[in-house]
């Protein structure tokens, strides 16, 4: 569902060993989106952020950075939300 790199887990004091149970990955995750939402506001900066890293966002001129695997990320996620009609933020 989502992939979380053991640096971001650190942050939340989450070992890399406690990533491997499905409900912490999720959670931490999650957490992670949702700070990222809050700093940037806008899902398609926080997708990109969430992907390639909030500082890449913030190089990029609070855009979605030119990376195309950050690009398709953003472009995938937002479709498939709205397949399911699930856009809380719009």
């Amino acid at each position: 569902m989502m992939q979380v790199m053991p640096e971001t887990a650190a942050l939340y004091g989450i070992s890399r060993e406690e990533l491997l149970d499905p409900d912490i990955c999720i959670q931490v995750g999650l957490n992670y989106f949702k700070e990222m939402l809050h700093r940037f506001e806008r899902v398609d900066l926080a997708l990109a952020a969430y992907n390639a890293g909030p500082h890449r966002v913030v190089q990029a001129g609070h855009r979605v950075p030119r990376i195309g695997e950050t690009m398709k990320y953003v472009r995938r996620v937002k479709h498939a939300a709205g397949r399911y009609g699930t856009q809380p933020w719009e």
